[in-house]
């Protein structure tokens, strides 16, 4: 018996894997940045597909213009939501460029920005869908009644006008990274000039196309500053 010897016991339980914090960490720090690049391209892209507008206010001519473009009209409409959906999400990771003393404006901007670029977003996508379920169906001057009493509706007009904290937000922001100097200089600065520039094309037809450049190329570089952060 002496020389008998008991096997070794082996565990059957098998280590647990661990999450792959490497990938984790690659999605934290630059899906944020990629979303403002993105978000900003396809709004741009959206604004020059968009019929084009002198800035005048919306009549019956305008109307018809949209309802020979439906497809132009709509497709420009999803760009814009989507887009302003992506910039909403990658304003909200701003937060880690608030540093030194424009710490809180840099953090009132980037809440500015995400909350106002969210409801653009919902307002572009009704918008796009009531002028698109109404074109062919009533005549223009009916169409453009029934889209202004949509509009003066309490919770559409909050989410309408709601959207202008999206160029507020910009602003703000840009001000905010410019007094702390966590981005270089150019880059506040063209966040700053943004906003002005795509309200001189009124955010409509082709000419957005160099209109909209600082919004990109001040978004793009904002994504770096953040991924590298």
């Amino acid at each position: 018996m002496s020389g008998i010897r008991a096997a070794p016991v082996t565990s059957s339980v098998h280590p647990v894997a661990s999450p792959d914090l490497s990938r984790l960490d690659w999605v934290r720090r630059f899906a944020g940045p990629a979303a403002l690049v993105v978000g900003s391209v396809l709004t741009v892209a959206g604004m020059a597909l968009h019929v084009a507008g002198d800035g005048s206010p919306a009549d019956e001519a305008l109307v018809r213009t949209i309802e020979g473009h439906l497809t132009q009209w709509l497709a420009s409409h999803f760009l814009l939501a989507f887009g302003m959906a992506l910039v909403a999400g990658g304003a909200a990771t701003a937060f880690r460029v608030a540093h030194g003393r424009g710490a809180a404006l840099t953090a009132i901007g980037a809440a500015t920005l995400a909350l106002g670029a969210a409801l653009m977003s919902l307002g572009d996508l009704a918008h796009g869908a009531v002028a698109y379920a109404l074109a062919g169906h009533i005549d223009a001057a009916t169409s453009l009644a029934i889209q202004e009493e949509y509009f003066l509706q309490p919770a559409i007009g909050v989410i309408s006008f709601g959207g202008m904290l999206m160029p507020v937000g910009v602003l703000v922001l840009g001000l905010g990274l410019l007094r702390s100097r966590a981005v270089p200089r150019w880059t506040a600065i063209v966040l700053l000039v943004s906003p002005i520039v795509i309200s001189l094309g009124f955010a409509s037809g082709p000419r957005m196309l160099v209109l909209g450049l600082p919004f990109v190329v001040g978004m793009a570089a904002l994504g770096r500053a953040i991924a590298r952060s």
